[in-house]
């Protein structure tokens, strides 16, 4: 083979070769792009595949924090407005702390008791009332034991009215009202209250177990009234 004849055999497969590399090309580069995209949907199919196709409950929309920073301002809202337990959004209140002693003629001792009674809802808010738009002038102050159901009262009637008013002082914000009873007749004690007034109008009340008192035993009452 001549030397012409060489070289056009050699430009021939070389062409050939040329062609063959631009027909295929294209086929390996999209084959090459398919791996590519199954490498990449891979993932995001497994994840479907294990939702059953719908979002995952572990993602989190973007408005969800701001959602729950509302609800924890609303949260907190709330329970500044409720009122506070140490009393300073509570009304005025009137106590009476009771002490009471029942001793025998030579003064024994035989019961002290000791309890907390509250303003009469009705008379005593309006003796007070009454009190504030008119003047308060000093008035007759007394105490009543009485004795309710089955009970037997310690004096001749049911409720047992003593006078208080030369026993009543003032101690500091305090009112102090004393007084002393002997009983008629054997009895018990078990509704106590302070009243004012020539009309004995009930100015703090309330219940007691029953406090037994034989006939001839004195009973004394120490009453001390506060506000807050």
């Amino acid at each position: 083979m001549s030397k012409n004849e060489w070289k056009k055999w050699i430009g021939g497969i070389g062409r050939m070769l040329l062609a063959f590399a631009l027909v295929c090309a294209p086929s390996a580069w999209a084959g090459q792009s398919q791996q590519t995209k199954n490498k990449t949907d891979s993932p995001q199919k497994a994840a479907t595949q294990q939702t059953g196709g719908k979002q995952s409950s572990l993602t989190v929309s973007p408005e969800a924090p701001s959602k729950r920073v509302q609800g924890e301002e609303s949260e907190t809202s709330v329970a500044e407005e409720k009122p506070s337990r140490d009393g300073s959004h509570e009304g005025i209140k009137v106590h009476g702390h009771w002490t009471i002693e029942v001793r025998d003629p030579d003064g024994t001792l035989v019961t002290h008791r000791e309890f907390e009674n509250a303003l009469n809802p009705s008379t005593g808010a309006s003796l007070l009332s009454g009190c504030l738009a008119n003047g308060c002038a000093k008035p007759q102050w007394w105490i009543a034991l009485s004795a309710n159901g089955p009970v037997a009262s310690i004096c001749s009637v049911n409720v047992c009215f003593f006078s208080a008013s030369a026993n009543l002082s003032q101690t500091g914000t305090s009112l102090v009202v004393n007084g002393t009873i002997t009983a008629s007749n054997a009895g018990g004690i078990n509704v106590v209250q302070s009243a004012t007034g020539s009309a004995q109008v009930g100015f703090t009340i309330t219940g007691i177990s029953n406090l037994a008192v034989a006939p001839g035993q004195i009973v004394q009452v120490n009453i001390v009234i506060t506000f807050s």
